[in-house]
């Protein structure tokens, strides 16, 4: 099995409008980039552990996402897989702040 590790060569996709990532090696050094057209973007069980970092990023390079999922890393607490309940409520309640990506999950 071959896990991506970076996205390196990903900008020559100008008009991509949907990315799933799962099941990955990326973490907090991950560089995204300018991809205005893209929409849906999923992250799902990688090693991202900075919150805020990450969404800088995404606000950057992927303005018009309107679809977000981060379920299973570090910076997604989920009492379903031994996540702390007040851990998980700051997490939900910077995303119902933000108002930047309605349907993250």
């Amino acid at each position: 099995m071959i896990l991506i590790r970076n996205l390196s060569n990903l900008e020559k996709f100008t008009n991509l409008t949907s990315l799933i990532l799962d099941n990955n090696q990326l973490d907090d050094n991950l560089e995204f980039p300018s991809i205005p057209s893209l929409d849906t973007l999923s992250l799902n069980n990688n090693k991202i552990e900075t919150l805020d970092f990450l969404i800088t990023k995404i606000k950057t390079s992927f303005p018009n996402v309107r679809y977000l999922s981060l379920l299973k890393n570090p910076a997604c607490p989920n009492l379903l897989v031994g996540g702390d309940e007040e851990e998980y409520k700051r997490y939900r309640f910077f995303f119902f702040f933000s108002n930047q990506f309605p349907n993250h999950k």
